[in-house]
């Protein structure tokens, strides 16, 4: 059922549509048929995560061009996480009057339309909705929470957008037959559809707007402007204003940094520091080149070959060879490894996770770029080739890969969506050194690409994982969601995981930050171009760094309390590294995580 008449808005296959307050989409879908690239914006979680599943399941059946489904998120229309002049259209239906500071809100609609834009809102008219405030007081705030705050007149109406800078335009009235189904229902009360007559009622509506007869039609034309539930005002925005049309970038970062800024800014680490640092990881390794957490720790394969990319950053290759000889030597013969090896080489947990057997492609990719040394590479290709096949051979009918599997036994029957962000990003790593070699493997590049389409369109698919951090910026470090999906992504849930003058929660409900998950995150920020914000999270590291040049795994606030106790990670102090060489470029791989 659509209130606003399409046939008004100017849409076409270069108009980006953001539809602020989408409810449950219904004209975010219908923007989306007529081509436009398109935007949800609501601030209730299930509107957000039902019209996200509905454009994929309309991308899936073909309704729509999946490149149409621009993203949704879950935001406030008062502070709007976008730069300005960043759409063609904007429209927002029934919910300005939801809105205490309306003026805000139409304040935020108008900047980032882009000048010559079109503009849409929609809100109860005025005479209808008086009758339904007089019938019943359980119909509107303050007796229903986030109920209607205001009655509007059309003339109100019209002038809050013409403060807000738009020349106004058409307008008319909709849903003439629906202003008496919502007096007969504040008339019994709202809360009572079982009533016979409004149900009766409401089955009449559902049958006119499922089959739209001709006499129902007729009859909604000529109700419509005298009591039309919704009264609708068409605007533009005058073509001599002039902004930025890029999308959460310079804007989005300044508000992040003044969030995160609460103490003195203490700046990124230096060249001679990040050296000390990848000394300290390269003084932990032993003989047979294995990476150990931190001394007479265990060793995981992931953190094994994060740790030697480090290495390779700050140069120390011949130390960086040796990690992958280790595990060239350790590769079981299906590919894969165990999740976890003591420092004497025996087995500490001998599950198997894809993400880790994935990971070596990217290290092998990376040592490419940094030593230069294509006789490693061609020695290495085996291993990476095996690992591929093990891990491909994990994949779900939907192109995501199983997380795990116990040794002998069936793969667990979920995926993670760091988990399969991770391994995308191998593949394609692993394909360049195939490439590389003579030996391309654009299968493999598929099968990232349709990791990325369920990413981006089906995120339910993956096992619940929304406490962690990881599960919020992976998407943009491994490079599934990049662009205007990105930004919006790492802005919807900045507030979550970030802990001003601190750095990233490991997990969402507690406040125990980790130097790792904060360096991560900072490549993602990296990634999508916002090096400010980036520059702020890496800072933030510092408050973890040893004099040693080892860093402390995680920080409880506000006691200031490491936990685990006293611990210091080869793997922490390596993601650092890896941060500092996205913003600072010290190897020929910065680029790795940035540039998709």
């Amino acid at each position: 059922m659509l209130t606003i008449r399409f046939d008004r808005l100017p849409i076409n296959e270069h108009t980006l549509f953001l539809d602020a307050g989408a409810g449950f989409g219904r004209h975010a879908y219908e923007a989306a048929r007529r081509g436009a690239t398109v935007i949800a914006l609501d601030y209730g979680h299930d509107e957000v995560t039902a019209t996200r599943n509905t454009f994929a399941a309309m991308a899936m059946a073909g309704e729509i061009d999946s490149s149409r489904f621009g993203g949704t998120i879950r935001g406030d229309a008062t502070r709007l996480p976008f730069a300005d002049a960043a759409f063609d259209c904007v429209v927002t239906s029934e919910v300005l009057e939801h809105i205490h500071d309306d003026r805000a809100a139409l304040s935020e609609l108008a900047r980032v339309l882009k000048p010559g834009g079109t503009f849409a809102a929609t809100v109860p008219s005025y005479f209808p909705e008086k009758i339904n405030w007089m019938l019943s007081d359980e119909y509107h705030a303050p007796f229903v929470p986030g109920g209607h705050v205001r009655i509007y007149k059309a003339s109100e109406l019209r002038q809050r957008l013409a403060e807000s800078g738009l020349q106004l335009a058409s307008r008319h009235r909709s849903h003439g037959l629906h202003s008496p189904y919502w007096w007969l229902r504040c008339a019994v009360g709202p809360a009572r559809d079982d009533q016979p007559l409004v149900a009766a009622y409401k089955k009449l509506l559902e049958w006119d707007i499922m089959k739209a007869p001709l006499i129902t039609r007729a009859l909604d034309t000529v109700l419509s402007p005298a009591i039309g539930k919704s009264f609708v005002q068409y605007a533009t925005k005058p073509t001599a204003l002039t902004a930025n049309p890029a999308i959460n970038s310079s804007t989005n970062s300044s508000h992040t940094a003044q969030r995160i800024r609460t103490e003195p800014f203490v700046g990124v680490p230096t060249r001679n520091e990040l050296h000390a640092t990848a000394a300290w990881i390269a003084s932990l390794q032993l003989p047979s080149g294995m990476i150990p957490w931190f001394t007479g720790g265990h060793c995981d394969p992931w953190n094994h070959v994060e740790t030697t990319m480090a290495l390779d950053v700050m140069g120390f290759h011949s130390e960086a060879r040796r990690g992958y000889e280790w595990l060239m030597a350790t590769q079981r013969d299906d590919g894969s490894w165990h999740n976890y090896y003591n420092n004497d080489g025996s087995i500490k947990d001998s599950k198997i996770d894809s993400n880790v057997c994935a990971y070596v492609a990217a290290g092998v990719w990376h040592h490419w770029q940094c030593s230069d040394d294509l006789a490693a590479v061609e020695r290495f290709w085996p291993m990476v080739e095996r690992a591929m096949s093990f891990v491909l051979n994990m994949r779900r009918k939907d192109g995501t890969i199983l997380w795990a599997k116990e040794v002998d036994s069936e793969p667990w029957s979920y995926a993670l969506l760091t988990g399969s962000s991770s391994i995308r990003h191998s593949l394609h790593c692993a394909a360049n050194v195939a490439a590389l070699l003579g030996e391309p493997r654009p299968l493999w590049r598929a099968a990232a690409d349709a990791i990325d389409a369920v990413i981006n369109h089906s995120p339910d698919s993956f096992e619940p994982k929304d406490r962690w951090a990881m599960d919020w910026y992976y998407p943009v470090l491994g490079g599934a969601l990049v662009g205007d999906e990105a930004k919006i992504r790492l802005h919807d849930q900045w507030d979550s995981f970030a802990m001003p003058g601190c750095g990233v929660r490991c997990v969402s409900d507690e406040p125990w930050v980790t130097a790792s998950e904060t360096a991560e995150c900072a490549i993602a920020y990296s990634a999508i171009g916002d090096q400010q914000t980036a520059s702020e999270l890496l800072a933030l590291t510092s408050l973890h760094r040893l004099p040693d040049g080892s860093y402390l795994t995680g920080i409880v606030y506000p006691q200031r309390i490491a936990v685990p106790a006293d611990e210091v990670s080869a793997y922490t102090g390596a993601a650092v590294i890896l941060a500092a060489d996205a913003q600072l470029q010290l190897s020929p791989a910065h680029r790795l995580f940035t540039h998709h």
